[in-house]
């Protein structure tokens, strides 16, 4: 995809004959309008055609449902590629996916709490916040999020510090629900 910040990989997979589009993306860390120009790009893969599809990766944003992880926190120049021109949390590319792209967060159709999965490294001058995660389709039924997991912090610990500065986010599928 072009102009893509790292990039995105999509692939359709079929789970006993049903079809299943499954992406991979990382959205632009330093720049919100760059992140919400990719979130129409990514829209105009996953519905192509009518196969489902479920999306993970680092969105470097939250989600609309989040709540703002920046409020009564002390700034740090870290921040502003997390806000927006009237130094207010951006959600623009959440905003294109979830409500003008109709994505739904996994999470909430699996009924899990939400996590934050990252802002716990030393090196993060960001606060807890959920960035990665995955999202289904509008065709995607709900029925077909069988399991949802966030890592937890623990099983990451190495030594004095973490793995990595991010959780990784399982999604687990019911593929007899994903339609044919």
């Amino acid at each position: 995809m072009a102009g893509m910040w790292h990039c995105a990989v999509s692939a359709i997979f079929e789970f006993n004959g049903r079809p299943l589009r499954v992406m991979s993306l990382q959205l632009s860390p330093f720049d919100p309008a760059w992140r919400a120009a990719d979130a129409l790009q990514i829209l105009r893969t996953v519905n192509k055609g009518d196969v489902p599809a479920v999306i993970g990766g680092d969105f470097n944003c939250v989600s609309l449902t989040d709540p703002d992880p920046y409020a009564g926190v002390e700034w740090h120049p870290d921040h502003v590629y997390q806000l927006d021109i009237d130094g207010q949390l951006d959600r623009h590319a959440a905003i294109r996916l979830e409500r003008q792209g109709r994505m739904r967060d996994c999470a909430e159709l699996a009924g899990v709490e939400l996590e934050a999965t990252t802002g716990h490294a030393a090196v993060d001058h960001h606060p807890p916040r959920r960035i990665d995660r995955w999202l289904a389709t509008h065709q995607l039924p709900a029925a077909v999020v069988a399991g949802y997991r966030v890592t937890p912090l623990g099983d990451l610990l190495h030594a004095d510090d973490y793995l990595t500065d991010h959780r990784p986010v399982t999604l687990e599928i019911n593929a007899n629900a994903i339609p044919l």
